[in-house]
């Protein structure tokens, strides 16, 4: 990569979705660790599609954004996969007056930690993605090897604890998938979060399960979306059992419990 350029996989100057009451700046890097069958964006994780911005392109782009947006936001793929560009951005972010959020699936810690330590890190929304009790599903669900997911679960605690106990604005994330997870699941993924991290104001989003072309299995490509009568059940269970501040993210809103 040139050092006056960056390589990422695309850019959104604006989003009202993506972020929890901020509007933000979305940019998406390629690449990523887990192989979810249902992943929405395999495009972006294979490196597929990509577009190369130069340093001060960028910075030009984020001066603009900054007088309507709050925050940038970068997703993937798994952006933690790309540390040293992470740390770039987010300076730069930092430099035109931005907070920073990052969407992980937990698995690097220790980007997180450093990210933290350099004060470039407000917000991050961390992808649940199956019940902290029964660790081995996340083999299914996230499509990585099964003698590793104690492993990852063990680094997935360390990002959450990293992120709590900095003070960051902590998002946990769960995509309620038909026929890979339950109601039982979200609400193990509720209990967990008001058992090990009760003391901090967490929010919890639920999130529709949409298919679209670009899901990697083809089998999960003809799954219906995600009901939004059991999506509302469930946060609204989530909610009344374990008192979390609980949101839903469905295709054309996002809805507070």
């Amino acid at each position: 990569m040139c050092t006056n350029h960056i390589t990422v996989a695309g850019i959104r100057e604006v989003s009202l979705v993506d972020m929890i009451g901020h509007p933000c700046y979305v940019i998406w890097l390629p690449g990523c660790n887990f192989k979810c069958p249902w992943c929405q964006n395999t495009h972006v994780v294979e490196g597929r599609t990509v577009i190369e911005v130069s340093i001060e392109e960028l910075r030009r782009e984020l001066e603009e954004a900054s007088k309507i947006v709050d925050y940038i936001h970068i997703t993937g793929g798994e952006p933690t996969l790309h540390p040293a560009l992470l740390s770039k951005i987010f300076s730069i972010a930092k430099d035109v007056g931005l907070k920073c959020s990052v969407d992980t699936n937990g698995s690097n810690p220790k980007v997180i930690k450093d990210l933290i330590a350099k004060g470039l890190l407000d917000h991050v929304a961390i992808d649940l993605k199956s019940s902290p009790y029964r660790q081995e599903n996340l083999s299914i669900v996230a499509g990585i090897p099964r003698e590793s997911v104690r492993d990852v679960w063990k680094r997935i605690i360390l990002t959450l604890n990293y992120s709590c106990r900095n003070g960051l604005e902590v998002e946990a994330r769960t995509t309620f998938v038909p026929g890979l997870l339950s109601l039982e699941d979200i609400l193990d993924v509720g209990r967990w979060l008001k058992e090990e991290f009760g003391e901090y104001k967490i929010i919890y989003v639920i999130q529709q399960f949409n298919p679209s072309p670009t899901v990697r299995d083809p089998n999960f490509r003809r799954v219906k979306p995600t009901p939004r009568s059991i999506l509302l059940d469930a946060g609204l269970k989530v909610k009344e059992l374990y008192g979390l501040n609980v949101y839903i993210r469905l295709i054309e809103e996002t809805l507070k419990l």
